[in-house]
C-alpha cells in the first residue's frame, strides 16, 4: 500500500510540472493582456517579470522548481538531475533578466538590478532547459526494470520522449543564433522569436512530463 500511494505521489508531481510547463506562456500572456494592459507579446517570457503577471512568472517556475527538486526517479541519477534542474530554476526566478525591449508599461517601480543578474538569468535558464532535455533523452528512457520486456507504449513513450528532447536543444540552438545575430533579431523582433521558442521549449517539456505522468499512452 506504501508503494502504491509513493507511485500515485510521483505520478501527482509529474503531471503537475507537465501542466505547470504547458501553461506558464498562456498564463503569463493572458493575466498581463487582462490586466496589464499589455497588447502586444513580450519578447522573451522572462519580460513578463516587469508586467502585471510578475508574480506569477516568479511563482510558476518556483513552483515547478520545487516539483523538480521533489522529484524522485529510479536511482540517484534521476534525483541529482532534478536537484540540479529545481536550483538553475529557482535562480532563473531569482535574478531577473534586463529590462530591454519592453512592450508595456511597468506595473512595479523599475529597480535598478545589476548588469550581471541578466547573464546569470540567461545562464541559469539556458542550464535549465538542458537539464530539462537530458531528463527527456536519457533518464525517461530508462526502465524500472530491465528483466521485464518493454511494451509497446514504452516504446511510444521513449520516442517522444526524445523527440521532446530534440526540440528543447534545437530551439536552444535557434535563441542562441537569433540573439547573437543582431540583424536577424532585428529583422524578426515583430515576430518575438524568443518568447516562440521558448513558449515550444516549455510545451516540449511540459508535455514530457505528462507522459511520464501517464497522462498519455499508460502501458495496458
Amino acid at each position: 500500500m506504501k508503494n502504491d500511494s509513493l507511485t500515485i505521489s510521483y505520478l501527482q508531481i509529474r503531471k503537475a510540472v507537465g501542466y505547470l510547463g504547458i501553461s506558464l506562456p498562456i498564463i503569463l500572456a493572458l493575466y498581463s493582456f487582462i490586466l496589464g494592459p499589455c497588447n502586444e507579446l513580450q519578447a522573451s517570457l522572462s519580460q513578463y517579470y516587469y508586467t502585471a503577471a510578475g508574480n506569477l512568472f516568479t511563482g510558476i517556475i518556483c513552483a515547478i522548481s520545487f516539483f523538480l527538486y521533489s522529484y524522485k526517479g529510479y536511482d540517484s541519477t534521476d534525483n541529482r538531475a532534478g536537484t540540479t534542474a529545481s536550483i538553475l530554476g529557482f535562480a532563473t526566478a531569482i535574478f531577473p533578466t534586463g529590462q530591454k525591449e519592453l512592450f508595456c508599461n511597468f506595473t512595479m517601480l523599475p529597480y535598478p538590478f545589476p548588469p550581471y543578474f541578466t547573464y546569470l538569468h540567461a545562464g541559469a535558464a539556458a542550464l535549465f532547459f538542458i537539464v530539462l532535455a537530458y531528463f527527456c533523452i536519457k533518464l525517461f528512457t530508462k526502465s524500472a526494470n530491465n528483466d521485464i520486456p518493454i511494451t509497446n507504449e514504452k516504446r511510444i513513450r521513449n520516442k517522444i520522449y526524445r523527440a521532446c528532447g530534440i526540440i528543447i536543444i534545437s530551439c536552444l540552438i535557434l535563441m542562441a543564433i537569433v540573439y547573437l545575430n543582431k540583424s536577424l533579431n532585428i529583422k524578426l523582433a515583430n515576430y518575438k522569436p524568443i518568447f516562440v521558442l521558448e513558449t515550444i521549449m516549455l510545451w516540449a517539456f511540459g508535455f514530457s512530463w505528462l507522459v511520464k505522468g501517464e497522462v498519455l499512452f499508460e502501458d495496458k
